[in-house]
């Protein structure tokens, strides 16, 4: 199932819970920017952390992108297992995909 658009782009909750349907079902495309895909293999890690993350994780922060007029709404989500921290950013495209724009990892000391 695509990832709908949610109704308050900013309500972090319903955020939450949409990324969070949305990544647990394998319809849902996950696409990789090419940074993303960088800071995965420069920070180690794996992708599938990276789905954990997005199944799992809570959106803590929006970024309100406004270019040539169009808004956009990127999202950090945070996932904290015993190993440390993973804060994916995402996008909700407009065909529902999910699109990791970069990837974030802080471990515990």
């Amino acid at each position: 199932m695509p990832c709908e658009q949610p109704h308050d782009p900013q309500d972090l909750d319903e955020v939450t819970a949409l990324i969070n349907a949305a990544a647990a079902d394998p319809a849902t495309e996950i696409q990789y920017g090419y940074h993303a895909d960088q800071r995965k293999e420069e920070r180690q890690v794996n992708p599938i952390i990276v789905q954990r993350a997005l199944r799992e994780g809570e959106a803590r922060r929006v970024e309100i992108d406004n270019y040539r007029g169009r808004v956009t709404y990127r999202y950090r989500l945070v996932y904290e297992d015993q190993y440390g921290t993973i804060e994916p950013v995402v996008k909700i495209l407009t065909n529902g995909a999910l699109l990791v724009i970069t990837v974030i990892r802080k471990d515990r000391p």
